[in-house]
């Protein structure tokens, strides 16, 4: 049977406004006989807990380097690097902890497999659920759109998937598009799908919030979505866009009528695109 051993355990928690006094639990610390650390658990930067806590994409910014600099404090503490650590009684302090990080009062135990205590221990103040990485969801539209294109061979003979173009030679700013092909007036136009997670589309609006004041010397901004995930969100982000340019059609494959408006559109204008004039097009407008 294998010795049983002294340990002690610090909660770790996060508070985000200290002005309402909210916190919350990222993880365990665990010490050992000798206020040495012994192992600690904490949350993944992409944790789905980060959804349900945080508003701003500063806050959001701000909990992942936090996390960052938590996980380097605590490997160097393991390694036996120098960062003070003051154990009084049950009050634990380490030096260099950022102010938005609060330590529980160490708790005692014993036992012949701390390992198994620090995982129960974790799953009990933090939740096993939010360790797994944050579920992909997939859009539909996009996958809709890349079956329909390969099915009717456009990928092969007309367009130009994941198209990566600078839309103004002097600005650093480059733009990967779904596909990239040639409208009715022979101008390079784009197609792109609107993604289906919360800090992706943010992402993604962001992007094309500039990509449609730089666009005006080019063709048509092709948008399909999906009510899959967010289409309240999604449709507020198109409406903005289209407040913008008057460039932009969008398509709803969840509509019936948008879906099949979209394939008369692709066999009308997409079919007529040559995919080599567009590629010789992109590759001008890369470097």
């Amino acid at each position: 049977m294998a010795a049983r051993k002294k340990y002690a355990y610090s909660v770790i928690s996060y508070v985000p406004d200290y002005t309402r006094g909210e916190q919350f639990n990222i993880g365990v610390l665990m010490f050992g006989e000798k206020n040495e650390l012994f192992d600690f658990k904490l949350l993944p930067q992409n944790t789905s807990k980060l959804n349900s806590i945080t508003v701003s994409s500063d806050s959001k910014s701000l909990f992942k380097e936090t996390l960052s600099l938590l996980d380097f404090m605590f490997k160097e503490l393991k390694s036996e690097f120098p960062i003070d650590i003051t154990v009084d009684g049950t009050r634990l302090s380490i030096k260099g902890m950022p102010d938005i990080v609060r330590l529980s009062n160490l708790v005692y135990g014993i036992s012949s497999n701390p390992s198994l205590v620090l995982d129960h221990l974790t799953n009990i103040y933090v939740g096993k659920e939010f360790f797994g990485t944050t579920r992909k969801v997939k859009s539909q539209a996009k996958e809709f759109a890349q079956a329909y294109f390969e099915e009717q061979k456009f990928t092969e003979n007309n367009i130009v998937p994941r198209a990566t173009f600078k839309p103004v030679p002097n600005i650093p700013f480059k733009y990967t598009a779904d596909y990239a092909y040639f409208n009715s007036d022979n101008t390079l136009s784009i197609i792109s799908s609107l993604p289906s997670t919360e800090d992706n589309l943010e992402k993604w609006y962001q992007k094309n919030n500039l990509l449609t004041r730089q666009f005006e010397n080019y063709g048509d901004i092709i948008y399909l979505y999906d009510d899959f995930t967010f289409p309240t969100e999604k449709q507020q982000i198109l409406d903005d866009l289209n407040s913008q340019t008057s460039k932009i059609k969008a398509f709803n494959i969840d509509i019936k009528g948008d879906k099949r408006e979209f394939k008369t559109f692709s066999t009308s204008i997409l079919a007529n695109s040559n995919k080599k004039s567009v590629q010789q097009c992109l590759e001008k407008l890369v470097s």
